[in-house]
């Protein structure tokens, strides 16, 4: 796994406490490292910062002063500023805007240490808001000259060129679709770790991983969320089954072969070496409709062309929300067991959806309807959203039905239903139709 220096080992950024702080004592300055006693200006801390996401990555600690012999921390002070000073001292003097998180790590004076890390940039150059560039250089931050160091700019512009290359390629499915498959509306999720390509699998194609990972996606998968109180928010139970593992040059796909027309793709779950995710989910049609929302539904409909409803696929939003849930959350167990538990970026497609309606069981639902019209999506490919959603895994954990239902606003967003309908519509049919989907 390629990772940003951590001078604490194999603790986790976000678990450091103030006596974890010591073994900087013995950490100087440098390529990684950058002590400030106090909170500089914004300027200088949006320099500094910009450096690092310019270079290797690194970490930028306000609150710990400097030994002048050693360079290395000499004095644990802290800070009274909050994190959200770092944040916004970059957001006003760098662009585009670097990955970075900042933690305070409370020290028993009261005070707090902000422990910036920064990651290696993969849209450089981070241009500093005077118009300069900067790059670690040792223990410094040492400006690039246009004029004699245009080598280093052109290496920059194309490490965000291939960086956009990468991505762009691993959100494309490479799947090839049968003719008799171009009716048959598909939802295709792409899911990657970040960094992009910095995480490995060890042992990726070894039997065992194959087995794992084909073992880890069957099974009845069953998911509550509860509320701070502890009581049940909502629940919800799904039932996956793949009996088909295949390798590709980087990647292991499963399948389910039985009963299914072998020339169609199906639902795909496809993972590389790095843990990044493509979902190939195809979009059943809603057959049986509740008695207790439809017929408010149906004499909305009825105010078209009677005949012309027969045209239109009534999507199953319930199959939506339960494909999702149940293959993101055995995903995250996955990756844990491999390592892996930092942010995951999301993106989404739309395939054959022209003519296709959402229908969500809720009287939200029914009361956008009678407002807005029936949302019958026309077109027939979309990708979504313009920015990626970036998501901690932790959070997905903590909120397993929340953040799937946010993830699917943005697919009912492009289906004609706008996201807060979506979101509290089938949160409301979740909570009040618990059931288990197939």
């Amino acid at each position: 796994m390629k990772q940003i220096f951590n001078p604490f080992g194999k603790k986790k950024f976000r678990d450091v406490k103030e006596g974890d702080l010591e073994i900087l004592k013995s950490v100087a300055e440098g390529w990684n490292i950058e002590y400030k006693k106090e909170k500089p200006n914004s300027k200088e801390i949006a320099k500094k910062i910009s450096s690092f996401a310019n270079s290797y990555g690194g970490i930028y600690f306000v609150g710990i002063d400097e030994d002048g012999e050693t360079n290395c921390a000499k004095d644990i002070v802290g800070v009274s500023d909050s994190p959200d000073d770092i944040r916004n001292a970059v957001q006003g003097n760098v662009q585009p805007f670097p990955l970075l998180e900042t933690y305070p790590i409370t020290l028993e004076n009261g005070k707090k240490v902000l422990m910036t890390v920064v990651e290696s940039g993969e849209n450089p150059p981070y241009i500093h808001s005077s118009g300069k560039i900067y790059r670690r250089q040792e223990s410094a931050s040492d400006l690039i000259v246009a004029e004699n160091n245009r080598f280093a700019i052109d290496e920059l512009y194309k490490k965000a060129k291939n960086y956009g290359c990468e991505i762009g390629k691993f959100r494309n499915s490479e799947l090839n679709f049968c003719v008799g498959e171009d009716d048959i509306p598909y939802l295709e999720i792409y899911v990657n770790t970040t960094p992009f390509n910095h995480f490995i699998i060890n042992d990726f194609f070894k039997e065992e991983t194959i087995k794992e990972f084909l073992e880890q996606f069957n099974g009845e998968i069953k998911i509550e969320e509860k509320k701070e109180d502890g009581s049940i928010l909502a629940s919800f139970n799904a039932n996956m089954k793949f009996d088909s593992a295949q390798t590709y040059s980087e990647s292991i796909a499963i399948r389910t072969l039985e009963n299914q027309d072998l020339a169609y793709n199906g639902l795909t779950v496809e993972i590389d070496i790095s843990g990044n995710l493509k979902l190939l989910i195809p979009l059943n049609r809603k057959i049986v409709f509740s008695e207790k929302h439809w017929g408010k539904y149906l004499n909305i409909l009825k105010k078209s062309q009677e005949e012309s409803i027969s045209n239109i696929t009534f999507l199953d939003t319930r199959h939506i929300i339960g494909s999702i849930l149940g293959l993101i959350n055995n995903y995250i167990e996955f990756l844990e067991k491999k390592g892996y538990n930092e942010k995951l970026e999301f993106k989404l497609k739309l395939r054959n959806c022209w003519r296709s309606s959402l229908y969500i069981d809720s009287e939200k639902f029914i009361e956008y309807v009678k407002d807005f019209g029936v949302p019958i999506c026309m077109k027939s490919e979309q990708e979504f959203p313009k920015y990626s959603i970036i998501i901690e895994l932790s959070e997905i954990k903590e909120h397993p039905i929340i953040q799937t239902a946010h993830l699917f606003s943005h697919v009912a967003n492009s289906l004609g239903v706008c996201s807060n309908t979506a979101f509290l519509s089938i949160m409301d049919e979740i909570q009040n139709n618990p059931q288990t989907q197939d």
